[in-house]
């Protein structure tokens, strides 16, 4: 019976053991996705809401260690409890005790990192954290060890730790030498995404203006965006400002309303971002100071809630104009403008007339640019 029950044990842990290194797999994809993307179609199955959200994690400077993605050392650590699981060794498991405490030490703190710093939380992490703990649990209550790691598994572990992250780096390192070849495949697909050239619409929520006249610049970017999407403020605090640094007087930017919550957008069947509609509708009221606001709201996304939209529409005194039906029928508008072009996620740029959706790492995103000015330079010409 006690081995047809250790038996049982082991199974459990098994199961609990591929649970964390099907997770770890699945968040190393999204990572390399998210720095080296292979497509202009961008989206994630864990992207569910601006709380529950795989992006802010892959973001997040402990989203790797020198190059190697933090979640490759998830991949390693199921490997090593599902090996304890089926060789049932003393010397094994001890081990795998060892380090499951201190794999549960170092999920605590990533689980606090996420809910103090990045103010929401990974899907598919916080289900590695479960499965951590389960393995915990196991060892703590079914098996008859103590955490007493032996010297001899350990360096084994050591070693295979060393040499996948070595082969990780190089692998890395890899895709970065093929930096030019994935721009080139970038630059042909956005040459051949639709011609949106007749999006003529202009916005009076300027975030760059090289031109009084919108359609002067050579450089005309359309940007439908979210204040309360991740994604959207990674943009709006780390690219945009990089972009609009380097092509300085060239390009031109202006901002369309486009929350994903169902407040005001007819496109969404559920509240994903809730205070979206209500962010939109406080900047709409300050045109003349919207880079300002632009930039307060995003540097306070994580604090985002009712009473402190209210606040600051009484800091900005437009507590009237930001209860209006005309503000409310303004953003409705700019959605149905967004609709125009097909927008289905933020932030999406219409980039001289060129649909670009998701974030794209800035150095993809300066040799698409590049190839909008020269073109917008031989039309000039032309």
């Amino acid at each position: 019976m006690s081995r047809r029950k250790n038996l049982v044990d082991r199974s459990v842990l098994a199961a609990v053991s591929l649970l964390m290194i099907a997770v770890s797999v699945f968040l190393t994809n999204h990572f390399y996705e998210l720095q080296y993307p292979q497509t202009l179609v961008s989206g994630s199955i864990c992207d569910l809401s601006s709380f529950w959200n795989c992006d802010i994690a892959s973001l997040s400077p402990l989203a790797q260690f020198f190059g190697i993605p933090t979640s490759i050392f998830g991949v390693l650590l199921g490997a090593f409890l599902l090996f304890g699981a089926i060789w049932n060794k003393k010397s094994v498991v001890e081990t795998n005790y060892f380090l499951a405490l201190i794999n549960v030490g170092a999920c605590l703190s990533l689980l606090v990192y996420s809910l103090t710093a990045l103010n929401g939380l990974c899907p598919g992490c916080t289900l590695y954290y479960v499965g951590s703990c389960v393995a915990l649990l196991l060892f703590w209550w079914k098996f008859s060890v103590k955490p007493i790691p032996n010297l001899k598994v350990l360096c084994s572990y050591i070693l295979i730790v060393a040499v996948t992250g070595f082969s990780v780096r190089y692998l890395s390192r890899e895709k970065d030498s093929k930096m030019e070849e994935y721009a080139e495949k970038f630059l042909e697909e956005f040459r051949k995404s639709p011609d949106f050239e007749t999006f003529n619409i202009t916005s009076p929520y300027r975030l760059s203006s090289a031109t009084e006249n919108f359609a002067d610049a050579p450089l005309r970017v359309s940007l439908f965006s979210d204040f309360q999407c991740p994604v959207c403020k990674v943009f709006a605090e780390e690219v945009l400002p990089k972009i609009i640094r380097h092509y300085q007087d060239k390009i031109n930017v202006q901002y369309f309303y486009y929350p994903m919550d169902s407040g005001c957008n007819h496109n969404i069947s559920q509240a994903m971002h809730p205070f979206a509609c209500e962010a939109a509708y406080l900047a709409a009221c300050l045109p003349d100071q919207f880079e300002g606001i632009h930039d307060k709201i995003y540097e306070k996304q994580n604090e985002l809630s009712f009473s402190l939209l209210q606040k600051l529409a009484n800091q900005y005194q437009v507590s009237s104009c930001y209860n209006s039906a005309e503000i409310k029928g303004k953003i409705e508008n700019m959605i149905l403008d967004g609709d125009k072009v097909g927008v289905q996620a933020t932030p999406t740029m219409i980039v001289n007339g060129r649909k670009l959706e998701g974030l794209l790492p800035l150095k993809f995103l300066i040799v698409l640019f590049d190839d909008a000015l020269k073109s917008s330079k031989k039309v000039a010409k032309g």
